[in-house]
């Protein structure tokens, strides 16, 4: 019978530990949406709207602000992209992406940073995506991710470093 009892605390505990990390998962998802429908209220008439984005950060975590532009530029078009390129400048946020890009110990976190910045097609990101090429210590999967984000970019700085990448593959 005791025995009986600890195996229904150790199960009983297990399903709360299980349900409160749904739970956190349920209601980390629920902020994502509402900022991302600030955001998406704030792209449709940024100039009447500037001061939404600033009080971005007193409502909702970093991360939640970051995955929810994640969400709108993955279905962006041009336009709407340029504008949240300049809302993450405006932020801090293209800054902390090219920091991530040249300072990051994890490759694949630098390679999500060179690839966001492509995504973005913001010019701030290009002298960095040109010196992750260059640098010599980068590893190849991120030099590739940055050489395809530069691409996108158009920006004419980075047409002779394309130029010596299509000279090497």
């Amino acid at each position: 019978a005791l025995l009986a009892g600890a195996i229904i605390v150790v199960i009983a505990a297990a399903v709360a530990v299980r349900w409160r990390r749904k739970l956190k998962l349920w209601h980390s998802r629920r902020l994502q949406i509402k900022c991302r429908r600030i955001i998406e209220i704030w792209l449709s008439n940024p100039q009447a709207n500037k001061d939404s984005l600033a009080g971005l950060f007193k409502l909702f975590p970093e991360h939640l602000i970051e995955a929810a532009f994640e969400e709108i530029l993955s279905k962006a078009d041009k336009p709407s992209r340029l504008l949240i390129a300049g809302a993450y400048d405006q932020l801090g946020l293209l800054r902390k992406l090219t920091i991530q890009l040249s300072q990051d110990k994890r490759w694949v976190n630098s390679a999500k940073a060179a690839q966001l910045l492509g995504r973005l097609g913001h010019a701030g990101g290009v002298m960095q995506l040109i010196e992750t090429i260059r640098n010599p210590g980068e590893e190849r999967e991120v030099k590739a991710v940055a050489v395809r984000s530069l691409g996108k970019i158009s920006d004419t700085r980075a047409i002779p470093i394309l130029l010596d990448s299509l000279a090497e593959a």
